[in-house]
């Protein structure tokens, strides 16, 4: 028999009991579905597949080695059986005599487990199996010293004395499906701005705050907007957003020796789970701030105003005297492959890309800024800035990942990274993938775009 401290509810038609369990408890009392239910009829399946890789692994590593772990409740159905509620009263207590009524009376309690209940994770489930495996040395990790009697927050759900068994099926699948359907995660930004694990969320964040640049003032970055999806329309004043920033982080810390390493996992998937020590921080966002201050080194039209760099129209314009230009790099899809491009320079012009050298890394990055970068001209017209009604064009959404794909492989011959052994190489490997990627193109004006490119390509090679 097993006891435990409760307060008793009801929702709906649910009544709830919330309690506490130590991890060796949940581990011994609380089942997964399928040890319960033997049926695997569609209609009786109660529970998701279990995803035995995430547990054992991703949410082990996070109690094993987080010292300030902490889950939220564990949801707990009953197959069969119900616990057992012994209120307590508070009324005999003077300090409570102004609250003690009926309803706080029977709120508070002890739930008794006699033993004959089965029980199961309905919500949790791979948090449970995370414990157990913990507890039951069933995973690489090793459970931290006292862990068994830590203790979790558990919901129990159990069904009402006149529901047949269909009815609370049915309830316990229809509340499983809501518990997930209607709980909302956070936005990317939000877990950007939030996370303190992820390496480099943390050197992204202190990026906006610390460096020149981005222009940190009184709460706010006048140069890099924390809220919101990561498209930005042509109205806003910001040079990008957060996600599109972190992104960047990833791809310039991408060092070939990083890549290689077990830590780094799916790009820098490691970083992300497990917070480094201090030191490692310092020292990634020190490495961080060399490449921005060589990127603004070679890319002076960062400065400029947003105002006159981001527009739908499809050739350079007056506003205001001053000259208008939709350019590439105003765009997250063109600072995505800029920093994509920028770490492959780095591991081809570097001696050794792994050790941060600002002279060799403004070397390598040297006339990048001069290569095409304006939307309304090749190899960007239609491409990835597209015609769309009566002279207005807008950034492409179709096929979006192909079009980033073959532009990261068209830059990187046009500037010398990438070469072609003779002409039907480059036409089959590059000329014809951008080709059948155009949109709303001749092939007059196609085979005129591409002489332009040939000429970018040349004067890189020149």
């Amino acid at each position: 028999m097993k006891l435990f401290p409760s307060i008793q509810g009801t929702v709906g038609t649910w009544r709830y009991y919330s309690t506490k369990m130590t991890a060796a408890d949940l581990a011994s009392q609380v089942k997964f579905a399928s040890e319960v239910w033997e049926s695997k009829a569609l209609d009786l399946w109660i529970q998701r597949a279990l995803n035995d890789s995430r547990a054992k692994k991703d949410i082990s590593a996070y109690l094993a080695r987080h010292e300030d772990r902490f889950f939220n409740s564990i949801v707990v159905a009953a197959i069969e059986g119900n616990p057992k509620f012994f209120s307590v009263s508070i009324a005999d207590d003077p300090q409570f005599a102004l609250i003690a009524d009926d309803r706080m009376n029977s709120s508070f309690g002890v739930l008794r487990f006699d033993g004959t209940q089965k029980y199961y994770a309905l919500d949790g489930q791979h948090r449970l199996k995370a414990i157990k495996a913990l507890i039951e040395n069933e995973t690489e990790f090793v459970a931290p010293q006292g862990f068994e009697d830590e203790e979790f927050s558990v919901i129990i759900v159990v069904q009402k004395a006149d529901e047949s068994r269909d009815e609370f099926m049915k309830k316990y699948r229809r509340l499983f499906s809501h518990l997930n359907r209607h709980a909302k995660p956070m936005d990317k930004a939000t877990t950007i701005i939030m996370e303190e694990d992820d390496a480099f969320a943390i050197c992204t964040r202190r990026l906006i705050q610390e460096h020149s640049f981005f222009s940190w003032a009184d709460g706010e970055s006048t140069r890099v907007r924390c809220q919101g999806t990561e498209s930005m329309s042509v109205n806003e004043s910001y040079f990008t957003n957060i996600i599109t920033l972190y992104e960047m982080t990833i791809d310039l810390l991408s060092t070939p020796s990083r890549q290689n390493s077990d830590e780094w996992g799916d790009r820098g998937k490691k970083y992300k789970a497990i917070r480094p020590t201090d030191d490692v921080l310092d020292s990634l966002y020190d490495e961080l701030v060399t490449y921005w201050d060589a990127i603004l080194d070679e890319f002076s039209v960062f400065y400029t105003e947003t105002r006159l760099m981001r527009t739908n129209l499809a050739e350079e314009h007056d506003v205001d005297s001053e000259i208008s230009t939709n350019h590439l790099l105003f765009r997250p899809i063109g600072q995505d492959l800029l920093a994509k491009l920028i770490r492959c320079q780095l591991n081809s012009k570097m001696t050794d890309p792994d050790v941060v050298s600002p002279q060799e890394i403004r070397s390598a990055l040297a006339g990048l800024a001069k290569a095409e970068w304006r939307l309304f001209n090749a190899p960007w017209r239609n491409l990835f800035f597209v015609y769309q009604s009566e002279d207005k064009w807008r950034m492409r959404s179709e096929d979006r990942k192909k079009v980033q794909t073959e532009g990261l492989r068209l830059m990187r011959w046009i500037v010398g990274l990438d070469s072609y052994g003779n002409e039907d190489d480059l036409i089959d490997q590059i000329k014809t993938p951008w080709r059948e990627l155009l949109l709303n193109v001749t092939d007059d004006e196609a085979d005129e775009m591409w002489s332009e490119i040939e000429g970018q390509a040349f004067s890189f090679r020149s």
